[in-house]
């Protein structure tokens, strides 16, 4: 699927770019841009920088019904 995709992004979020239990899908070089939360390490955003691939960092919550983890939409909601 990736070979035939016009624009590849991959959406992950901070966390599986540690072990364990991180698995490689496709090579960095088949990617174009990584969409990644902010708590990314300055290790893994290196990496994608010295990849040459575009990088965009999101805070958690940025967007309006975005909760963080552990909250339901009810309780951030009441908050």
């Amino acid at each position: 699927m990736i070979g035939s995709a016009r624009k590849t992004i991959l959406l992950v979020d901070s966390s599986k770019f540690t072990a364990p239990g991180s698995c490689t899908l496709s090579d960095i070089s088949e990617i174009d841009e990584v969409i990644t939360d902010e708590g990314v390490s300055q290790d893994a955003l290196s990496s994608l920088y010295a990849a040459e691939r575009k990088v965009t960092v999101v805070r958690v919550g940025a967007w309006p019904g975005c909760v963080a983890p552990g909250y339901s939409r009810d309780s951030a909601r009441r908050a």
